[in-house]
């Protein structure tokens, strides 16, 4: 019995050791990473609005387009349409259509009320063109 507590005391000791031991585990090493740089981009641009016009704005009819395309307008403003091409054409303006307007006729609307006004040629569906009051 004294053999076998003095075995138990024998391996307890060892394996104390064992557990106990020390390992040099290496610490974790900080490694240098290199860091994104930002790479500089030029800020957005802002599209020039066009100067809304007080009074008389005038858009053509020439080669089958209105020129310009897009006008902008003060609440109360007048559009006048001049046709300059030797085709004749009728304007489709917020579910109204103009008479046609043969070479050098013209159309007049005055716009009462804020908002974007999308038209187009009858006759040339791909002739379009916008009005914007502000």
């Amino acid at each position: 019995m004294k053999h076998k507590i003095l075995l138990i005391l024998i391996l307890v000791s060892i394996f104390s050791t064992i557990g106990c031991t020390y390992t040099n585990i290496p610490e974790p090493t900080e490694t240098a990473t290199e860091m994104p740089t930002a790479t500089p981009t030029s800020s957005p641009t802002a599209t020039p609005q066009p100067t809304p016009k007080d009074g008389l704005t005038e858009v053509t009819m020439e080669g089958n387009a209105f020129v310009p395309q897009t006008v902008t307008v003060f609440a109360r403003g007048t559009v006048k349409w001049t046709n300059k091409d030797s085709t004749p054409h009728k304007i489709t303006i917020m579910g109204m259509v103009t008479d046609e307007l043969a070479e050098g006729d013209s159309f007049i609307w005055t716009f009462n009320q804020k908002g974007t006004y999308e038209y187009s040629c009858k006759y040339h569906p791909d002739m379009k063109g916008t009005v914007i009051v502000q």
